[in-house]
């Protein structure tokens, strides 16, 4: 029986991969997991021309949330969240995806929770991006048609 060199190589090779892999993956928390599905659930069950109250749908702690679109740079984020972004928002890689927007929760002028909301289930227009809504004003309305929400306006 011989030995080949290029079996440990391959198996180093795979080993360093997989390592490499893990280590750029940050799994998402169980209270990250459980905002993502409590935020599509509920954006999923409104009838086009009904509101979706994010006071509602998301008892943690926030007093204002943000909407964030598909690739919006991290410096962008940076200051419109004040600082360092949290785990969750990189962990979303909104900078690099078009099939998300971000929905960013904020508590005391500092990003507390982030989750990615997928564009099949609501979608935002431009201008409802990127502007701290009070959470006594989120109030966002399907459209008639289609899976587009709005800020609704007082």
């Amino acid at each position: 029986m011989t030995f080949s060199p290029l079996v440990p190589r391959r198996q180093l090779a795979l080993l360093w991969i997989t390592c490499t892999i893990a280590a750029g993956c940050q799994p998402a928390g169980e209270a990250d997991m459980e905002l993502t599905q409590a935020l599509t659930q509920a954006a999923e069950r409104v009838a086009p021309g009904q509101v979706l109250s994010l006071d509602k749908a998301v008892t943690q702690p926030w007093d204002h949330v943000l909407l964030v679109g598909p690739y919006t740079p991290n410096d962008l984020m940076q200051k419109v969240v004040g600082g360092t972004l949290p785990a969750a928002l990189e962990r979303i890689e909104i900078d690099k995806r078009d099939d998300v927007n971000a929905v960013v929760f904020m508590l005391d002028g500092k990003a507390s929770a982030a989750v990615a909301l997928p564009r099949r289930v609501a979608d935002f227009r431009k201008t409802d991006l990127l502007r701290p809504v009070p959470r006594q004003q989120a109030q966002l309305v399907r459209a008639a048609s289609g899976v587009d929400f709005r800020w609704q306006t007082p």
